[in-house]
């Protein structure tokens, strides 16, 4: 079957491998279309154990990390409100060794005045932008939002939520 034929606008990647150690990735792409990356994840679940081969669904960031932390990065629109990333901070809770990932909470002025299930959509769709689809789902298990408090300086802006990620080391 070929790829065009499942879904249009999906594409793909083959990487070889930079050393003897690593595998060969074939990536599905999304053509940074958000509403594709929920076929391409089905693909890669369906896809058969191949030695040496990794299968990865994928779907750039799409957010200029200067402008957020600027905070004059674009605004998104959902429904009735307005909310830019620049505008959330986020906290790590708790630490998995064994998934490799964050419970993470993030914190948005006026929090209450929002519909809960669109802003956790909204949320998500943000961090999407910002870190990309594989990054986001690969280091965040669970996601929790909250009122910004009045002191927030122990808060992280959320542009350094990816810097975050690479530098956080576990000593075991």
């Amino acid at each position: 079957m070929r790829l065009n034929n499942y879904c249009p606008n999906l594409g793909f990647a083959v990487v070889g491998p930079t050393d003897e150690n690593e595998k060969y990735k074939l990536i599905i792409t999304t053509k940074e279309s958000r509403g594709l990356t929920i076929k391409a994840a089905y693909l890669i679940s369906k896809a058969p154990k191949i030695k040496g081969w990794r299968f990865i669904a994928s779907i750039r960031p799409m957010q200029d990390l200067s402008a957020i932390t600027e905070a004059i990065d674009t605004e998104y629109q959902f429904q009735n409100f307005k909310i830019k990333i620049s505008d959330l901070f986020f906290l790590p809770n708790l630490y998995c060794i064994k998934s490799k990932k964050f419970n993470i909470t993030i914190y948005l002025q006026d929090y209450w005045q929002y519909p809960k299930e669109l802003l956790r959509q909204a949320v998500t769709m943000m961090l999407e932008d910002l870190l990309g689809v594989r990054l986001t789902y690969s280091k965040i298990n669970k996601l929790t939002i909250s009122q910004l408090p009045n002191i927030t300086e122990h808060l992280m802006p959320i542009a350094d939520m990816e810097t975050f990620f690479d530098n956080f080391d576990v000593i075991e």
